[in-house]
C-alpha cells in the first residue's frame, strides 16, 4: 500500500516506526564504539570516545522519544506549528523530507506533562547528555577527565535502561527485547563493562538484602527483593530462592514449576555457586534443599529430633 493511501493512522504508525528504525542504527553503534573501550586499567574514555558516544547515544534517546510521542500523543505532537499544514501536505512534506520538527527540550517538556513516569526514569541522568550533546554538535566541548570516565557507565546505562524502555515499552520482556537489537557478542560486553558492573551493583544494593549474581548474564546485580538484575534487565517476580546450606543466605535458585514431577532438582545458589538438590519436605510438602534420603526441611527435622527427645 502506498503512503498517500494509507489511513492518517497507519501514516503515524509508519512514521513512528520509521523513527524508531533510526533511533536503534544510532544504538547500535553507540554500544559498538562503548564495548570497543580498551578498560585495561580502568582506563578513561579518551575525547573522541567520548564525544562519539555522547552524540550517539543523545540522537539514539532523541529519535526513541519522538517515536514514543507520535506513538501514543500522534505526529502533530513533534512538528513545529502542525496547524499550518493539511493531513496530505504533512504526508508529502514527509516524503520529501521537509518536517520539521521540534527540540528535544519540547519533547522532555511533553513527556513531563503528558507521561511523568517514563520521564522521571531518566530526568537525571539525561540532563547531563543533552548540555554536553549540544554544545559537541554546535560548538566545542572539553571533556574533563572525571566526565570521561563516568561517561563509561552513565552512556551504558542510557542504552539499557532508558533508551529502550522507549522503544519497546515492555518490562516483562525487556531483557530479551534489548538482545534482539544487538549481537549475543556485543550485548554480553555491554553488560559486563567493568565500569556499568560497579555502577549497577551499586544500584542494586539500594534495592536488595543481598545482591546475587543473574542467572542471566551472570553480572553481580540482581536484587534479592526485587527479583531483578540491573545489569542486562531479566526480571523474574516468580523466582523463588531458598537457603542456601554454604553461605547461609536465601539465594537457591530451581525450576519451581517442575519440581511436583521430580523427586528432586539441581538448585544452584546466586551468592556462592555452589550446586545443591532440591526436594520437597515429605512432612509439610515445602520446597527445601539437602541431600537424599534426608527428605525432610529444616523445620520438619528440628521437629522429629524434638519428639525423639
Amino acid at each position: 500500500m502506498g503512503i498517500e493511501m494509507q489511513t492518517w493512522k497507519q501514516f503515524e504508525e509508519t512514521v513512528a516506526q520509521s523513527i524508531r528504525d533510526n533511533s536503534v542504527i544510532f544504538l547500535r553503534r553507540a554500544a559498538n564504539e562503548i564495548a570497543n573501550h580498551d578498560d585495561r586499567g580502568d582506563k578513561a574514555f579518551d575525547h573522541e570516545t567520548g564525544t562519539i558516544v555522547t552524540v550517539l547515544t543523545q540522537m539514539s534517546l532523541e529519535l526513541a522519544v519522538a517515536s514514543f510521542l507520535v506513538k501514543h500523543d500522534g505526529l502533530e505532537s513533534i512538528l513545529v506549528k502542525p496547524e499550518r499544514f493539511t493531513d496530505d501536505q504533512i504526508r508529502e512534506k514527509w516524503l520529501d523530507n521537509e518536517l520539521r520538527t521540534k527540540t528535544f527540550e519540547e519533547y522532555r517538556q511533553l513527556l513531563e506533562a503528558k507521561h511523568l513516569g517514563i520521564y522521571s526514569v531518566f530526568e537525571d541522568i539525561n540532563q547531563q547528555f543533552q548540555q554536553s550533546r549540544n554544545k559537541i554538535m554546535h560548538l566545542h566541548f572539553r571533556f574533563e577527565e572525571g566526565d570521561l570516565y563516568d561517561l563509561k557507565f552513565e552512556s551504558t546505562f542510557m542504552l539499557i535502561h532508558i533508551i529502550t524502555q522507549f522503544i519497546f515499552e515492555d518490562d516483562y520482556n525487556h531483557s530479551d527485547n534489548i538482545a534482539s537489537l544487538l549481537s549475543p557478542d556485543l550485548f554480553k560486553k555491554l553488560v559486563r563493562f567493568p565500569p556499568y558492573q560497579y555502577y549497577v551493583k551499586k544500584l542494586a544494593e539500594d534495592y536488595s538484602r543481598v545482591v546475587l549474581r543473574c542467572p542471566i548474564c551472570e553480572c553481580v546485580a540482581f536484587s534479592d527483593v526485587q527479583r531483578k538484575c540491573f545489569a542486562c534487565t531479566y526480571e523474574d517476580p516468580a523466582l523463588r530462592l531458598l537457603d542456601c546450606p554454604k553461605c547461609s543466605e536465601r539465594s537457591v535458585t530451581y525450576d519451581h514449576l517442575n519440581l511436583d514431577i521430580n523427586k528432586k532438582l539441581a538448585g544452584k545458589c546466586l551468592k556462592c555457586g555452589s550446586m545443591h538438590e532440591v526436594f520437597k519436605c515429605t512432612s509439610c510438602d515445602c520446597p527445601t534443599v539437602g541431600v537424599a534420603p534426608y527428605l525432610h526441611c529444616a523445620f520438619c527435622a528440628e521437629d522429629a529430633q524434638e519428639q525423639k527427645a
